[in-house]
């Protein structure tokens, strides 16, 4: 998503960042950050998941079968943010391309050894139902849509930068 942001911060006459379009990527980012960083452990705390696990029918448990606490889930979202490589998603463009790797990687690691390595190192485990159909579609439509407007505000923006150069 941030990548979104940082099409809009360069200067394309120079090349030389634009300072407030560079100054507002950075705090959109940081606002993200602090988004994500409050939002995963309530939603694992509150619903012992979070939206894309939910698509993936993955709910997270502690050993006892129980969801996480509030302390647990924040110190799980610290270790998958630095150690899971989270933090890489807030870079431009590169961290949108190393979710959707990261995403993949992480289902066939779950399915294949059925958890994660921070969650097995925590004592955490998964519940993990098989997909239906539904929800490929869901993930589908979802990938897709997100593609098309990643798409539409690149071009929108190069061409109304084109056509100020004109």
């Amino acid at each position: 998503m941030m990548g979104l942001f940082a099409v809009g911060a360069f200067n394309p006459d120079n090349k030389i960042a634009d300072s407030t379009a560079v100054g507002l990527c950075l705090f959109l980012i940081a606002v993200f950050a602090t988004i994500y960083l409050m939002m995963e452990p309530l939603s694992l705390a509150m619903f012992g998941t979070t939206f894309g696990k939910f698509l993936f029918n993955i709910r997270i448990r502690t050993s006892q079968g129980e969801k996480l606490s509030i302390g647990q889930a924040i110190g799980r979202t610290f270790m998958v943010f630095i150690f899971g490589g989270q933090a890489v998603g807030f870079i431009p463009f590169i961290g949108w391309l190393f979710h959707i790797w990261l995403a993949i990687h992480q289902y066939l690691e779950l399915t294949k050894h059925g958890i994660v390595s921070w969650d097995k190192n925590a004592g955490y485990r998964y519940e993990h139902r098989p997909m239906g159909a539904g929800r490929w579609v869901a993930i589908g439509v979802l990938t897709v849509c997100w593609f098309v407007l990643t798409l539409c505000y690149v071009l929108y923006h190069l061409v109304s930068t084109m056509s100020k150069g004109s």
